[in-house]
């Protein structure tokens, strides 16, 4: 789709950015090296490391140990052993924001065909909170679990805990807190995401059979009761863990799903690219169909954007940011990473069989539109102080109609002219006429005069934009 890049208001210009046909995508490459550290011991296959952000803790599967690192220096602090008479070669590890509850995906030792099995442990006092969650392979229908290819998952909070169970698409979800699980439809081959509050969860199903139409789904559970309550989305990308990627806003609000593969594994043509869509509505935000999607690094903290690695047909395949109904890239990252912090300000990568890993601060913040340094200053009476001492009024005109609504809402972010964030506002706008609407900001104190920028977008039309303006 093309939309076009401004839109020439009756007293100012206002830029619309509702899908930008040209706009160059800004790189992030004000990065430096924070630390570099030597594991004990390689990894299987690419990085299996999860992070634990309140604990600031980063806990890394070698093949015989999980790594516990400190992730402000990289200092290894802690190592857990999966080397004993029962089982060796660590092969993933998940954990919960905080860091207390961890679970451990292992093949047994000595390898008696392609056997395995996973714990659930609490952290750091490595009691273990339940043993062989998996099935053993001699129960009917239990064994055929790819073990080096399978992942694990834990909830935010670590109430839930996901694990493999069969060969048949389903794994095994854990509910600590009830005593409970479920085996729900899903491959262990991609890792099960969650929203920040856990009421959601999605799993992939690839395809099963020859007469798969969809490839397989993307299936969004309630958590509630994940087996009656549920909704799914036609699976059009890839067919493996290898060359599929599944993810899920931190609000639970908004879906992706994306791969490169070109093929089935019933060899139908298959379209690489990623889709985004929202979860309520079924709608599809954002659809891209590069030569493929090679890697998913997740949603921002507001959940207005998500991260992922494309191949651009110009500028080439790199890290990219996209805004939630957005087809054009905004960023690219000029270094790679295996995986990124909460809010996108550190980098960490890990190689392929290697046994270093390392930590790159990035100084770039990634706001919610394209921000046009060149463009008009808006001044009084457009933008004005009011109607309370410490509010900003500010009136939009435009010569084609917005499309805003009486319940649409607007999220707000005010920068200052170095991008510095200042505020967050989430508001619904007073719709003046089918052009015009005029939102009002209310801040904690008052703002010293001066020239800023406000960046906006909408919740149901999309309408998104920024202004520069004058306070007096």
């Amino acid at each position: 789709m093309t939309f076009s890049l401004s839109v020439i208001m009756s007293v100012i210009l206002l830029v619309v950015t509702v899908d930008v046909a040209v706009s160059q995508p800004k790189m992030i490459e004000d990065t430096s090296l924070l630390w570099s550290t030597e594991l004990t011991a390689g990894t299987y296959g690419t990085v299996k490391a999860a992070m634990a952000e309140e604990a600031d803790l980063l806990f890394v599967a070698t093949v015989n140990s999980i790594n516990v690192l400190r992730a402000s220096d990289g200092s290894i602090i802690d190592s857990i052993s999966t080397r004993t008479p029962s089982r060796t070669n660590a092969t993933q590890v998940a954990c919960s924001r905080d860091g207390k509850v961890l679970c451990l995906l292992y093949r047994y030792y000595p390898v008696d065909g392609d056997s395995g099995g996973a714990m659930i442990m609490e952290y750091p006092s490595k009691r273990i909170i339940h043993e062989n969650v998996c099935p053993p392979v001699s129960i009917p229908g239990g064994g055929g679990i790819l073990w080096q290819s399978s992942h694990v998952s834990v909830s935010p909070t670590g109430r839930y805990v996901v694990v493999p169970w069969d060969a048949q698409a389903r794994i095994k979800l854990i509910d600590l807190q009830r005593d409970t699980s479920w085996l729900v439809q899903g491959h262990s081959w991609l890792p099960t995401a969650f929203d920040e509050a856990e009421t959601v969860c999605v799993t992939w199903d690839g395809p099963n059979n020859i007469n798969d139409e969809n490839r397989g789904q993307c299936r969004v559970s309630w958590l509630d009761n994940p087996l009656s309550q549920y909704k799914t989305f036609a699976s059009n990308y890839g067919r493996s863990s290898e060359d599929t990627y599944l993810g899920l806003s931190r609000d639970g609000r908004y879906l992706f799903h994306g791969g490169y593969a070109t093929e089935s594994m019933f060899d139908r043509p298959v379209n690489p690219g990623f889709t985004v869509w929202e979860v309520a509505t079924g709608r599809v935000m954002n659809q891209v169909h590069y030569s493929g999607c090679y890697g998913y690094w997740g949603f921002s903290p507001t959940s207005d954007w998500f991260s992922t690695w494309v191949i651009h047909p110009e500028y080439g395949g790199a890290n990219y940011v996209f805004f939630v109904g957005d087809s054009l890239p905004r960023y690219r990252f000029q270094t790679s990473a295996s995986f990124y912090d909460r809010d996108f300000s550190r980098g960490f990568k890990k190689l392929r069989y290697d046994s270093i890993i390392t930590a790159r601060k990035i100084e770039t913040a990634i706001v919610p539109v394209s921000v046009d340094h060149d463009q008009p200053i808006l001044r009084y009476p457009q933008v004005r102080r009011g109607p309370s001492s410490d509010d900003i009024t500010i009136d939009v005109y435009s010569q084609e109609n917005l499309g805003m609504g009486e319940d649409d809402r607007l999220v707000c972010q005010m920068f200052d002219l170095n991008l510095r964030l200042i505020s967050t506002h989430e508001l619904t706008p007073i719709v003046l006429d089918k052009s015009s609407f005029r939102f009002v900001l209310h801040m904690n104190t008052v703002t010293a005069p001066g020239v800023y920028m406000v960046t906006f977008r909408s919740s149901l039309s999309n309408v998104r934009g920024t202004i520069k303006f004058l306070l007096d």
